[in-house]
């Protein structure tokens, strides 16, 4: 190896050492501002309680303050939508047996699976940090 490929390599390495070494730091600064700019914006994030991300498929309802919420599971893909219909404001049913959200007032329904279909949900979202699940409400 000659000088200037030892220097090069030097060089690289020294970049790698410093970047292991920083980013768990950088990291947790990152986290501390998205932090701050979400209570500044008014944006409350709330713990969910442990899921279960191992399952194929599956439905989970819960309950934060005074809005109901359904969490659809799919192994780590989680997605989050409150039970009110936005257009008529009654309750979202679900129907587990062929995995959709209807709205009996409206007559409209929602695949779970592929969340296609006319009804409009709200949808609200969600974060994993430090293995935990954390809800954004407004």
């Amino acid at each position: 190896m000659n000088r200037s490929d030892f220097l090069k390599e030097m060089k690289n390495s020294f970049g790698e050492t410093l970047k292991g070494i920083f980013s768990p730091f950088l990291e947790e600064k990152v986290e501390q501002v998205d932090d701050a700019s979400s209570i500044l914006s008014g944006e409350k994030w709330s713990e969910l309680p442990p899921i279960d991300t191992t399952i194929e498929w599956g439905v989970r309802d819960f309950y934060l303050a005074d809005e109901s919420f359904n969490l659809i599971i799919q192994g780590e893909n989680i997605q989050a939508f409150k039970k009110q219909c936005p257009t008529c404001k009654s309750l979202i049913m679900i129907t587990a047996f062929d995995k959709k959200a209807k709205c009996f007032i409206c007559d409209q329904s929602l695949s779970l699976v592929n969340f296609e279909g006319d009804l409009e949900v709200t949808r609200t979202e969600i974060k994993k940090r430090n293995e935990k699940w954390y809800i954004r409400r407004k």
